[in-house]
């Protein structure tokens, strides 16, 4: 029975089923700073503190959030993405210039991508000329890249890219047009279905 535990206990490590993973250093700090937004609700810094803390690129924003083995933050990644979403109405030029080098890489809109692109396009139809700063700063590729990502919505946020694509008809032309091109592309995949 002794030899039974031991060789049980020498196993579980191996199996994971005993290991712990330790947060990786950004999700530390994303915790950290969301941790600090429930004490201080109202309190600028902390919220600035948090749009800072929040991944800058895809690889970072899918390490955190969506991960393989879904640990991290993944078990309470809607709260963090709530969190983003409620500092958005205060801060959106901040969080659209967080958001846009994130959504450039991204495709899909599944779970925490999907509420990355929803609120991306929420902010953007809000403030269009700050989301055309930012996408301005994008190589053509990448503003493609990013145009492509915010057109393939779910079928309940579909509105969201055609009032987008108003706004930047009249706001920036450039824009519109890979815009434009990008639901035209959307729509032909979806004839071709």
């Amino acid at each position: 029975m002794k030899a039974l535990r031991l060789y049980i206990l020498l196993l579980l490590p191996l199996c994971g089923w005993a290991q712990k993973k330790e947060l990786i250093p950004e999700a530390i700090k994303i915790k950290r700073q969301y941790d600090l937004l429930g004490h201080e609700k109202r309190a600028v810094l902390s919220h600035v503190d948090y749009i800072t803390a929040f991944p800058d690129n895809k690889t970072t924003f899918l390490w955190v959030f969506y991960p393989y083995e879904l640990d991290q933050l993944y078990p309470d990644r809607h709260k963090y993405m709530q969190a983003l979403h409620d500092i958005s109405e205060p801060y959106p030029q901040k969080v659209i210039a967080k958001l846009v080098p994130i959504a450039k890489e991204l495709q899909g809109n599944e779970d925490v991508v999907g509420e990355l692109q929803v609120l991306l396009l929420e902010l953007a139809v809000k403030n269009t000329d700050a989301f055309a700063t930012e996408a301005n700063k994008l190589k053509k590729a990448e503003q493609a890249s990013l145009m492509a990502f915010l057109v393939h919505t779910d079928k309940e946020h579909d509105a969201l890219p055609r009032a987008l694509l108003q706004n930047l008809e009249s706001t920036n032309a450039k824009l519109a047009r890979i815009f434009a091109q990008a639901i035209s592309d959307k729509e032909k995949n979806r004839d071709n279905e």
